[in-house]
């Protein structure tokens, strides 16, 4: 059994129990796909990260770069985000976060837009070097 601290912005917080390892709850909630764990919410007030401290796992809103505050996603451009910068193709993405790929097509347009980036790889580049995603260093191929 894994205890979750879920903190909001509100500065409350729950702690949760699932039979999951840490691990996998920590790649699944950065992957983009923290209903599994979170519940449902067709219109999620803020996007999630997770991060784990021992055998313990810590969830939280991410915080926006403090260099490129002109950088706004919406919780669902994250999640999105997140489910590309994991590797997911636009059918998987869809397939994992319950959405049509033509919504998933849309919001990575609409954030390669917001990035000035060209392509999913550019703007997977720029996600992570301005600390928007966390990469799963434990899952890159050697």
């Amino acid at each position: 059994m894994t205890q979750v601290f879920v903190f909001s912005e509100k500065d409350t917080f729950q702690v949760l129990t699932f039979p999951d390892s840490p691990e996998e709850i920590v790649h699944t909630i950065n992957q983009g796909d923290w209903q599994s764990f979170l519940g449902f919410d067709p219109l999620p007030l803020h996007a999630w990260e997770a991060m784990r401290v021992g055998r313990m796992v810590i969830i939280y809103p991410p915080v926006p770069p403090e260099d490129y505050p002109q950088i706004i996603l919406s919780p669902k451009e994250y999640q999105v985000l997140q489910a590309l910068c994991s590797g997911q193709t636009n059918d998987e993405a869809a397939y994992n976060l319950r959405l049509s790929v033509r919504t998933i097509r849309k919001r990575s347009t609409v954030l390669r837009l917001k990035m000035n980036a060209r392509t999913i790889p550019e703007l997977v580049a720029k996600a992570t070097a301005l600390g928007l995603v966390k990469p799963d260093l434990d899952n890159i191929p050697d």
